[in-house]
């Protein structure tokens, strides 16, 4: 839940600032204000060359943590490792250049440069090594003095002996220090060197844990010295701060004030203060904050959404997988990571928590709708039998029977089986064809009812500081009631519901004039001519609510692609066809994780966010102490 934060005035003597600071750290509850835009502290080198050091170690392999309880240790242990990269990187960029060098030097041989300058010097000669591009030495001139020696990928090599140094066109000269025998020495020298380097470095591994450790030392450290720094000195002997404190937690901290001789006093905020917004959540209610976060902050007057988009991403990611089977092996995968890492805290259990539910949403829902691994129950299974999806389909071919003999009519021509079918029960049991195609037809209603449901849902939960969303509720459930009459297509507030086509239709049709209106005319009296821009909106809730169309699209998708694999694998030998499923499968798997997310989303942060979040808002930022066991 969002909590109401209060601007308070804090002052006391200048003897208390530095346990004031630190108690308040303990607390946890303040966000220290900077009145005179000080700003941030430059970030501490201690703070950069400890998160090196973990970076450094993070790529070696796990092994046995080893905790010390001394910051000195940490210090220490981070020089070490950070002095040990250095020379680490050192050798490997020897490395990499002597193998450039080699790369260069190599189609010339091994030869001994003691040989070379004896015979420099005897036959009073210039020894010379030259490179060109391949083919050039076809077309070259025959020059005294120039032998070719190799080539090499894309380049010919030549050796020159003349009276004095030379040079030749397209041709580039190489000068070599050192042969390719002393150069492989040099490199089997260096790899020996980085070797027993990243050996040592791949020891210090076992301190990983403990650099955490000393990291959020220095973090408590910079945060208490950051928020001091924005206390006032009015005059000799007095501090004075600025701060921002949740309503839930003024007696905690008005306790504590009282207990230090600090005086503590509510101040008005000011027109140019960013009020921070406050959010207060544990279990499933901090899980859904971490995804209200992807998108934005809520601003300091908003309700909290978090639980709202938990469950509401949740029945969206299971509808666009729309699969009880692929929800197990999800699940499975989940239960694993329980399994190998129960001890796991924090953001991590939250993400590990969000997946276990989404994965048990889609496993509920492919109860629902009868859906495992791209194969649909048969209607004489239980699950399938007495599935909601099931009673949406037997309801309208119930109705349809009775209210709608023009259709039934086509239905029996299309599905000859159904023309003796007594109710609608034994009409899908007849036309397994019809029931597919009745089941296809309700998931896509389903998927613009959920829309309209939320979109509502959103509008009442702002109703407070948006009148004119009265009205287009009122447009919302005329809608849904007009068109189904409009197009002669009954909907599930009809058939499931017992609300009459023609007279939901009426009474439809009759709320959309009304909601329009009355939504215009709270508009103008609220924002005078400008109101009458109100109507535009009309376009952006069709708009919005056709947006959850992706759901049954999505779903349908997944479910054709789980289905083609099925009957690709039906016809190939057992182990191909069991391969292939689990390609097919796997990667369908993935790409359901993917569209879940992004559009399961998606509905909540930009079609719902669109009338029941404003958003912007700048989140609160107590000045607290990071658990550590070194003081």
């Amino acid at each position: 839940m969002r909590v109401d934060v209060k601007k308070f005035l804090f002052a006391a003597v200048s003897d208390e600032k530095e346990t004031f600071f630190k108690g308040a750290q303990k607390l946890g509850v303040i966000e220290f204000i900077d009145v005179e835009g000080k700003g941030k502290l430059d970030t501490p080198k201690e703070i950069s060359d400890i998160t090196q050091a973990i970076k450094v170690l993070r790529g070696q392999e796990p092994m046995t943590q080893i905790e010390l309880d001394s910051i000195g240790d940490a210090d220490r242990i981070t020089n070490e490792v950070l002095e040990l990269k250095a020379k680490h990187a050192k050798e490997e960029e020897k490395l990499r250049v002597l193998s450039l060098d080699l790369q260069r030097v190599q189609p010339f041989g091994d030869f001994s440069f003691e040989e070379l300058k004896e015979i420099e010097k005897e036959g009073k000669r210039q020894a010379q090594f030259f490179c060109s591009k391949r083919g050039i030495k076809e077309n070259l001139p025959d020059y005294p003095g120039l032998i070719y020696v190799a080539s090499d990928e894309d380049l010919d090599y030549f050796f020159s002996l003349s009276e004095k140094p030379v040079q030749y066109d397209q041709m580039i000269e190489i000068k070599i220090d050192k042969t390719s025998g002393e150069l492989k020495q040099e490199i089997e020298e260096a790899s020996r060197r980085e070797r027993k380097l990243e050996a040592v470095l791949k020891g210090y591994a076992k301190y990983y844990q403990f650099l955490h450790e000393g990291l959020k030392y220095h973090l408590n450290r910079y945060h208490l010295t950051h928020a001091a720094g924005l206390a006032q000195l009015p005059e000799e002997g007095l501090f004075v701060v600025e701060g921002w404190v949740p309503e839930n937690k003024i007696e905690e901290v008005a306790a504590y004030a009282n207990d230090n001789g600090v005086f503590m006093d509510e101040v008005a905020t000011e027109a140019n203060d960013r009020i921070p917004t406050y959010l207060e959540n544990e279990g499933w209610g901090k899980v859904g904050e971490d995804l209200v976060g992807i998108y934005d902050t809520p601003s300091d007057t908003d309700k909290d959404p978090s639980l709202w988009v938990l469950l509401c991403f949740g029945i969206f990611f299971a509808f666009i997988v729309a699969d009880g089977g692929y929800g197990l092996v999800y699940l499975l995968a989940c239960a694993y990571f329980w399994w190998k890492f129960p001890k796991v805290e924090g953001l991590k259990r939250r993400i590990l928590s969000l997946a276990t539910f989404l994965s048990a949403c889609c496993v509920i829902w492919g109860l629902l709708i009868s859906s495992f691994f791209g194969v649909t129950l048969g209607i004489d299974n239980p699950i399938r039998k007495y599935s909601p999806l099931t009673f949406m389909v037997e309801k309208k071919a119930q109705w349809v029977m009775q209210n709608d003999p023009k259709t039934f009519k086509e239905w029996s021509q299309k599905f000859p089986e159904i023309k003796n079918a007594a109710d609608g029960e034994a009409l899908i049991r007849e036309g397994k064809a019809l029931l597919s195609s009745l089941a296809d037809g309700a998931l896509l209603e389903l998927a613009l009812f959920f829309g309209v449901i939320h979109i509502i849902l959103g509008m009442i939960r702002y109703l407070k500081y948006n009148k004119a969303f009265l009205g287009w509720i009122l447009f919302l459930i005329g809608s849904y009631l007009y068109f189904p009459y409009y197009l002669g297509v009954p909907s599930l507030l009809n058939y499931g519901f017992g609300i009459p086509l023609k007279e939901g239709g009426e009474l439809g049709l009759q709320l959309i004039y009304i909601g329009i209106t009355l939504a215009i005319v709270i508009a103008v009296i609220r924002d005078k001519l400008l109101g009458l821009t109100e109507g535009m909106n009309l376009i952006q809730i069709f708009s919005d609510v056709l947006s959850y169309l992706r759901l049954y699209a999505l779903g349908l998708a997944g479910g054709i692609v789980g289905g083609v694999v099925n009957d690709a694998a039906a016809g190939l030998p057992m182990l191909f066809a069991i391969l292939l499923a689990l390609i097919g499968h796997g990667v369908n798997m993935a790409l359901g994780i993917m569209g879940g997310v992004i559009h399961g989303l998606r509905l909540n942060f930009l079609e719902w966010y669109h009338y029941s979040f404003e958003g912007g808002g700048k989140k609160f930022k107590a000045l607290d102490k990071l658990e550590t066991n070194l003081d």
